[in-house]
């Protein structure tokens, strides 16, 4: 028997279009005129071979959907069959007439669709222009009632599949658009809530996505679509929803959970967290208690009940700690206050032994009228020796963000920017996985990356292209000027082939961006500043770099190098060009083999944060080292 899927794809190219359609159907309408743009087109067909072990997606829409569907087709590799039919699915007419075809006799189990942009705008037939579309002289394509109507006739055809709806509500119409006015998106994406929330489907918010978007993510003025980094959002978005409503295989392990004591700070990467854990573990954000002793004392009180449902906790809650009652002017908690609550979270979890994270807070600059800078620092300083009292494991933000914070925070503040909340989730996402998830198949090969802040941002990406492949350890190398590296190679080493029992397979190992950052005392800064020297002089690089090297080969460990991804610190040529060049002469040498990442991120023209990566261009680098990793591994 033919798998169905294949046999809907062979219907799709090949059969003409009359064929297909049963005698009494709607009448196609306008066809011709549901216009793709050439770059989008490339989301139409896929040569991606058909798992029949995987289950299958099915993506309805127009030409905005065609431009992200082969990046979700990337990001559902190895999860699903991601299939559309060939074509722009146009308006809700449109629809009604292909939906038989389109369905086929293929077992879906997720179907993510949307129309609406075709059916608000106005066309011309008199023109010539692509799409004829014409907001002065033309008709509308679907009035809004009969929209509604034909979406109720359209979900109630989906329903019969069996498959988990989601709806993509339209995305945003900005001015000046040829045939559509800006603002009728809205008014039929509140008739399509309506009817999904009727029947139960979920809504996709690609409008709010898009209405946030700045007009380098559209591919020009007044153009409904977007540039290939709009796209990739839009990708991200619908990978997130269609793996939520993905059947969980029989065979797989249940997700692990974590509960989330965070303070304001923790509020705003929460969601980013959740979303980079999704599938392999839970995130529940709970709000750190501010104020003082008694909704310490209240909180406390429901913490066995929180605990009894998670196997982890991350506490990141300083902040909250730290704030000044405005009655008094004093911290709302003492010291010995503050002391005593963290004993008291600490004890609440002994009985199911959980594992626990400790985090410090971030900076807060001096003057931060609700927040002493200094009573920070105090709670900092006790929250470590907590951790340290109960061998816990200490996630010191408060240093991550002080050596970035040009990058991390606002100027004067401790919110952090769009690229702090990617970065700091992608490190505290790290030391979740690291806790709860490390070494859960023995049989497979251990292997340890270390590096800078890269690291940390692909590294959930890693582990999740390294799923049943490999287990993954992450650590860092150095950012000061005077590395120890027997130290650092002790603390990221061998201690932790210790911790597993065995060695490690292979070490992927880097250290650039942080030798050629610029200094002063413990100020840092990505580009040159006055009375600011290099860290590591270039002319000294490869001295240090031939000393962490001789460490790393006393380990007997098979070694791989990464080179330093770009600096993008207005030099010209980039400064990591020159310290790469060092670093492959001593690689050379060594006889180590090299994972060119700064080659792979020019060619790839990866976009960038300051030095740092958007999360799209972070996935991307992590399956890349992902494969090369599994290349070595199986050459060892």
């Amino acid at each position: 028997m033919l798998n169905p899927i294949l046999t809907l794809l062979a219907a799709l190219l090949l059969t003409p279009l009359g064929l297909l359609l049963a005698a009494d159907a709607p009448k196609p309408s306008q066809a011709e005129t549901f216009v793709t743009p050439k770059r989008d087109r490339a989301g139409l067909t896929s040569d991606v071979p058909i798992d029949k072990a995987l289950p299958n997606v099915l993506i309805l829409g127009d030409s905005i959907s065609i431009g992200y569907t082969r990046q979700v087709r990337e990001g559902l590799k190895g999860k699903a069959n991601v299939i559309r039919p060939n074509a722009n699915c146009g308006d809700t007419r449109h629809g009604l007439a292909q939906i038989e075809a389109w369905l086929g006799d293929g077992k879906w189990q997720v179907i993510h669709f949307n129309w609406g942009l075709h059916d608000l705008c106005y066309r011309n037939p008199e023109l010539k222009t692509p799409g004829q579309r014409d907001k002065v002289n033309g008709t509308l394509s679907v009035p809004l009632t009969e929209y509604e109507k034909n979406l109720e006739t359209l979900v109630e055809r989906l329903k019969q599949t069996g498959a988990k709806l989601i709806f993509a509500n339209t995305t945003l119409v900005p001015e000046g658009e040829a045939g559509r006015f800006p603002g009728d998106e809205v008014k039929y994406n509140a008739a399509a809530q309506r009817v999904m929330e009727k029947h139960g489907v979920p809504i996709n918010d690609l409008h709010a996505t898009t209405q946030a978007f700045p007009p380098a993510m559209f591919a020009g003025p007044g153009n409904v679509h977007f540039s290939a980094e709009g796209s990739a959002k839009l990708a991200g978005q619908v990978v997130t929803h269609v793996a939520q409503a993905l059947p969980i295989p029989a065979n797989a392990a249940p997700a692990k959970t974590a509960l989330f004591i965070g303070d304001a700070v923790g509020a705003q990467y929460a969601e980013t967290l959740r979303d980079l854990l999704k599938a392999r573990i839970n995130v529940q954000f709970h709000p750190a208690p501010a104020g003082g002793k008694a909704e310490v004392d209240a909180f406390l009180a429901q913490l066995p009940a929180l605990l009894a449902q998670h196997d982890l906790v991350l506490y990141a809650g300083v902040l909250e700690a730290a704030r000044m009652d405005p009655d008094t002017g004093k911290p709302a908690l003492s010291t010995a206050q503050f002391r005593q609550f963290l004993d008291g979270l600490g004890k609440s979890g002994q009985d199911r032994q959980t594992k626990w994270i400790w985090a410090t807070s971030v900076p807060v600059p001096d003057g931060t009228a609700a927040i002493s800078a200094a009573r920070i620092e105090a709670n900092n300083r006790t929250l470590t020796d907590n951790a340290y009292k109960r061998r816990a494991m200490l996630l010191d933000l408060h240093e991550y963000v002080r050596i970035r914070r040009e990058d991390m925070q606002r100027p004067g503040d401790f919110i952090l920017t769009d690229a702090g909340v990617s970065l700091i989730a992608s490190v505290v996402a790290n030391k979740v996985e690291e806790v709860l998830l490390e070494g859960n198949e023995p049989d497979l090969p251990n292997l340890l990356v270390l590096g800078d802040s890269i690291v940390g941002q692909y590294s959930t990406f890693l582990r999740s292209a390294m799923l049943h492949k490999a287990n993954v350890r992450t650590g860092a190398t150095a950012f000061d000027d005077q590395p120890d590296w027997a130290e650092i190679v002790r603390l990221q080493v061998t201690e932790p082939e210790q911790e597993l029992g065995r060695p490690f397979d292979l070490i992927q190992f880097n250290w650039g961006q942080h030798a050629l950052k610029w200094m002063q005392g413990k100020e840092y800064s990505r580009e040159p500043r006055e009375g600011y020297t290099r860290c590591i002089p270039l002319e000294r690089y490869g001295a240090e770099l031939e000393k962490l090297v001789m460490e790393l080969k006393k380990t007997g460990r098979p070694l791989m190098w990464a080179t330093t991804t770009p600096a993008n610190n207005e030099s010209k040529p980039d400064d990591a060009e020159a310290y790469n060049a060092v670093a492959l002469q001593v690689m050379h040498k060594h006889q180590i083999p090299v994972n060119d990442l700064y080659r792979f991120v020019r060619q790839s023209q990866l976009p960038m944060q300051g030095c740092h990566f958007p999360r799209e261009a972070s996935e991307r680098l992590g399956n890349q080292v992902a494969g090369q990793l599994l290349d070595a591994v199986s050459r060892n």
